[in-house]
């Protein structure tokens, strides 16, 4: 069972073994949900989110459009070489059985990166991501106090700005608790 949190999934964000083949992000915080994905797509695919041939996004207009995209592009070799990253967006327990016949073929698949929403315990997409030997589960919970002020450090240290623990309190006392509502007010400030 592979169910990464704390300091432990920040290790395995920062550099994602060889050994998974898969990550499911899932959880009440849409943002951090897609902060996470995106981060490791951006790194297994070299940096480069647009890339067609490294990059596969597969959401619902696609799977509405095309049932079998899912597993075709898992199992397609790059026109490039190398390792393609499949990007699925939107899933949920209905597409279950195309991961598990992913994780469980033992075929050589290209990287997947999942987002979710709230997944209870009970979810099957969940119970199979945390069951698997190649794959990873995350839960992405609401921010806290701790996670927005590292939050907001970090985009400050990015930026190159020193900001005094007075006003990051003020500033953080001023956020709310979803990742992706508080980094589009930065970057409307930006």
């Amino acid at each position: 069972m592979v169910k990464l949190s704390g300091a432990g999934l920040d290790r395995w964000l920062g550099a994602p073994d060889g050994k998974h083949r898969a990550v499911l992000f899932y959880g009440p915080n849409e943002g951090l949900v897609r902060d996470r994905a995106r981060a490791v797509v951006a790194k297994m695919s070299g940096g480069n989110l647009d890339d067609p041939f490294g990059v596969f996004v597969c959401d619902q207009s696609v799977r509405g459009s095309n049932p079998a995209a899912l597993i075709d592009e898992t199992f397609s070799i790059s026109m490039m070489g190398g390792e393609k990253v499949i990007w699925v967006r939107e899933a949920a327990d209905s597409l279950a059985a195309d991961f598990a016949t992913v994780l469980d073929s033992g075929a050589s698949a290209n990287f997947m990166v999942v987002e979710a929403g709230d997944l209870k315990t009970s979810s099957k997409l969940r119970k199979l991501f945390e069951a698997s030997a190649i794959a990873v589960a995350a839960g992405c919970y609401l921010d806290d106090q701790r996670s927005l002020v590292a939050l907001a450090g970090e985009h400050f240290r990015a930026a190159g700005v020193t900001i005094q623990k007075d006003a990051l309190d003020l500033l953080v006392s001023k956020l709310g608790q979803d990742r992706l509502a508080n980094l589009a007010g930065a970057r409307r400030t930006t």
